[in-house]
């Protein structure tokens, strides 16, 4: 059994090199997970292992034991009257400022995607409202912390309660058909999405092209407010000008000075990078 001494060196740890605050009672609820990841490491002390760990902060071993403390509570078309007020008022105006421009391509990151609900659910989405036509290339960029996920939502397959959300005519349109309850996204969602393993504190955006839209919903109440204030200005730094910021209804970033403006649509607060929404 680790003493208290280790498990909050091991908390801070974690959130050094993960900016996730890792709650010490957590850690101890979970010290069977904790005690055979430092047997399959081969070290019988704690105090070695955890010398092991300060001094491999990138180790195999540190990034198991930080995913185990992450929640992946999603689903499709999770907190839906969100995403309504998203696609039935506010899409409609990034199109037409876009029409303005010229501009035919559309790009968005599922920042935190879990294993991919999020990601899929916002291309079919747009593949719903959006003429394809008209706007012919439309990425989707789903990033998380996790590796097991991130290949879960490579896979596209997913069951039970994930899909109870779903829209009856969506699941027959966007999805094959497995065995018992399973479902696979069709080739034409998945061709939208693409996803990556990435932690939004310490690594560079998906890709070097910049986003009009970034969602991240209910992750900042992992980090401390220190952390949450680098990673908006990270976001600052890869959305387009007018850029949107999503965030999620248990998140909260009052209390930090954000370089984000604000405006509501339907009811809900939307964070943009320049005058969007005035």
């Amino acid at each position: 059994m680790w003493h208290k001494g280790s498990i909050k060196s091991l908390s801070l740890l974690i959130e050094k090199q993960y900016g996730i605050r890792c709650d010490e009672n957590k850690l101890i609820s979970q010290m069977p997970i904790l005690s055979s990841i430092q047997t399959k490491a081969g070290f019988l002390r704690e105090e070695d292992f955890l010398n092991f760990l300060t001094a491999s902060p990138k180790s195999k071993e540190l990034i198991e034991i930080a995913e185990n403390f992450l929640i992946h509570e999603t689903y499709f078309f999770r907190e839906f009257k969100q995403l309504q007020a998203f696609s039935e008022l506010l899409l409609p105006e990034i199109v037409e400022q876009k029409k303005r421009k010229g501009d035919v391509t559309l790009s968005l990151w599922s920042a935190a995607c879990s294993s991919g609900e999020e990601a899929y659910t916002l291309a079919i989405i747009l593949n719903e409202l959006l003429d394809r036509r008209v706007f012919p290339s439309i990425r989707i960029y789903g990033t998380d912390l996790d590796r097991l996920v991130i290949d879960k939502a490579k896979k596209g397959s997913y069951a039970g309660r994930t899909l109870k959300d779903v829209p009856p005519g969506y699941l027959g349109r966007y999805f094959l058909k497995e065995k018992d309850d399973a479902y696979s996204l069709g080739s034409q969602i998945k061709g939208m999405c693409e996803f990556q393993v990435e932690n939004l504190l310490l690594t560079k955006p998906p890709s070097s092209q910049r986003y009009d839209v970034i969602f991240c919903r209910n992750a900042f109440i992992y980090f401390s407010d220190a952390n949450k204030k680098i990673i908006l200005n990270h976001f600052l730094s890869c959305l387009k000008a007018d850029g949107i910021l999503v965030i999620g209804s248990t998140d909260s970033i009052s209390k930090i000075e954000s370089p984000f403006s604000t405006f509501t649509r339907g009811g809900f607060t939307f964070y943009s990078k320049g005058n969007f929404g005035k």
